[in-house]
């Protein structure tokens, strides 16, 4: 018996010796992002999909937030929390659903009323409140559900009212439904008083404690939970006077749930800033060095031409003149960030010239030649990689994102770590299914 178990082992040992020989041989190979080492550098990455999720629902549907700890999709059809003129696809019919790993509706909801218990037909943003609730930010107050749509409370200090510019980014984050944080810009009563100061007068991001209420379940809140907030920075487009026609945006957020973290990040300024979400302190800020990001104070626009001023001029291109951060994604203990690179200036005024980037037939050959999305990678505050090009994400000429500059062909939705990250691309006529997909992503890093 022992010489069959010495014999065994042996054979264990020689196939072992030879799979990790076999490996070796291979001049570039996919790393597990299990086994990442701080000794490996990577030159490159991809996104591979490994799986699919088919959730039985049709309509104006979309994902909105995902939530690791359970690994809870919630999903809906909610309004906009602004009117839009002009037809558009149905809304609230859907109201909200919970749906799990699977792809199986477990709660539906639909609280799009003005009732005492509904958030009304449009909200700002609708996310997880930790581990059992759902938070729907409206104009009446930011609302709050159990899964199965039973209300819990109303806050009505917490709500759209007084803002200042226009978003339609993530605004609400709460990992344990106790601590809460909101970005959106408010303060526009007062900014009207001395407009010049707009970025030294209002604000962007808030933190709240819930457990601080002296109010009961189910009743209207007290105006004592606000713990902290955070103006615009100290920089050169937010100054009193800057010529700079910038839009009061908040900060692109995200929330690392197993750190209970809030990370902020300008679209302008290449740094993220690192919140404790339960008493909203600044914990750290470090430099995200993009290898292609270019950015202007200065507008560059066409001197005495009174039409390609302002935001007139921002909103028909001249915005891309500038490098801007349009997505962080927490995946598990990565973070993930997405940046435009910058449109040459003849460019730009030729977009402005001809329409803008809706109506140009320059549009096309410029977006192909010169605009480009590029993802860094983070682990806290290393970047794991150079700055990257996830083609798979990029859109094609005729879909409905090639001509929003900020959009790519699918939505980064969260993940549980970059062997899994989630990716919804709504069903918009491209292909005959009557249902929807979340798409399941790896991506896997190259080395050296």
């Amino acid at each position: 018996m022992n010489q069959i178990r010495k014999l065994f082992t042996v054979l264990i040992t020689f196939c072992l010796a030879g799979l990790f020989s076999c490996q070796s041989d291979s001049p570039q190979e996919a790393v597990s992002t299990d086994l990442l080492s701080e000794a490996v550098t990577y030159k490159d990455a991809s996104l591979v999909q490994v799986d699919s999720i088919m959730i039985d629902v049709m309509g104006n549907f979309k994902v909105y937030d995902y939530q690791p700890e359970s690994q809870l999709f919630l999903g809906g059809d909610i309004g906009a929390y602004r009117i839009v003129i002009g037809s558009s696809p149905k809304k609230n019919e859907l109201g909200h659903l919970v749906i799990n790993r699977q792809g199986k509706i477990i709660h539906q909801f639909n609280h799009t009323d003005r009732g005492p218990e509904g958030h009304g037909p449009g909200a700002m943003d609708n996310f997880f409140m930790g581990p059992n609730s759902v938070g729907v930010f409206a104009s009446k107050g930011l609302y709050q559900y159990q899964y199965d749509g039973s209300f819990m409370n109303q806050y009505k200090e917490i709500n759209t009212l007084d803002r200042i510019g226009i978003s339609d980014q993530r605004a609400g984050f709460s990992a344990d439904g106790k601590h809460v944080s909101i970005g959106f810009p408010k303060g526009m009563e007062e900014s009207r008083r001395a407009w010049d100061s707009l970025f030294q007068i209002s604000t962007p991001l808030w933190f709240y404690d819930f457990e601080k209420q002296e109010s009961n379940l189910g009743t209207e809140s007290k105006s004592n939970s606000l713990i902290a907030s955070h103006g615009y920075p100290d920089h050169p487009i937010y100054a009193a006077g800057s010529n700079f026609p910038h839009s009061a945006f908040p900060p692109r957020l995200a929330l690392n749930h197993r750190e209970n973290k809030l990370l902020s990040i300008y679209p302008e300024i290449p740094e993220i800033t690192v919140y404790d979400m339960k008493t909203g302190d600044v914990l750290e800020t470090y430099s995200l060095e993009p290898d292609y990001f270019e950015f202007e104070t200065e507008t560059g626009r066409a001197p005495g031409d009174s039409d390609n001023g302002g935001l007139r001029w921002s909103n028909f291109g001249g915005r891309m003149a500038n490098s801007n951060y349009q997505d962080i994604i927490q995946i598990g203990e990565y973070t993930l960030l997405r940046y435009n690179a910058a449109l040459p200036m003849a460019a730009v005024n030729k977009l402005i010239a001809t329409g803008g980037t809706g109506k140009s037939e320059e549009w096309p050959r410029f977006r192909r030649k010169y605009y480009r999305h590029y993802y860094q990678l983070f682990k806290g505050s290393e970047k794991v990689l150079p700055d990257f090009e996830i083609p798979l994400l990029e859109p094609k000429e005729g879909q409905l994102e090639f001509n929003n500059h900020r959009k790519t062909r699918g939505k980064i939705i969260g993940g549980n770590g970059l062997d899994e990250i989630f990716v919804f691309i709504p069903n918009d006529g491209e292909e005959e299914r009557d249902y929807e997909l979340i798409r399941v992503f790896k991506l896997e890093l190259l080395e050296e």
